[in-house]
């Protein structure tokens, strides 16, 4: 069987020159087929955009970091302690010095540290020469705090 030749045996796909419909697949390379998106360079500017754009904006928010102290009576000597600072070396020991120069010994203490940030938690009981009357939650919470800002 002859094929008759016509204009239109120019837009036949032959056996050389096959093209995959679904995806735009180059079979020239050497190494076999090779996938080109049509919008490879589009996405590469977009993303490079919000890059740019993310970028810009870190820069004008300053870095905040995490401070907080939560003192609570648990009963009448006792208090709970939770406190949450930027890790820093030596930062923890500077702390449990503060807590002992208040007149507190430390029980059940948990400390756990992710991202940069140190989440220390206990239970304190007074064991100081002055009564406890004295020392309020409040004011543990501040004396912690201003502690916590010097590191």
């Amino acid at each position: 069987m002859d094929r008759v030749k016509t204009e239109f045996n120019d837009l036949c796909i032959t056996e050389g020159s096959k093209m995959d419909k679904r995806k735009n697949v180059d079979q020239n390379e050497d190494e076999g087929r090779k996938f080109i998106s049509k919008n490879l360079e589009a996405e590469r500017k977009r993303r490079k955009k919000l890059s740019d754009r993310q970028l810009e904006l870190r820069s004008l928010v300053p870095i905040i970091t995490n401070l907080e102290v939560q003192v609570n009576h648990i009963s009448g000597t006792k208090l709970w302690i939770k406190i949450v600072f930027q890790k820093k070396r030596g930062s923890l020991t500077k702390l449990m010095e503060a807590i002992n120069v208040l007149g507190f010994d430390l029980t059940d203490t948990s400390v756990t540290t992710s991202r940069g940030a140190s989440l220390v938690t206990s239970s304190a009981e007074f064991a100081g020469n002055f009564p406890c009357e004295l020392l309020d939650a409040d004011q543990v919470k501040k004396f912690l705090f201003e502690i916590i800002r010097s590191f």
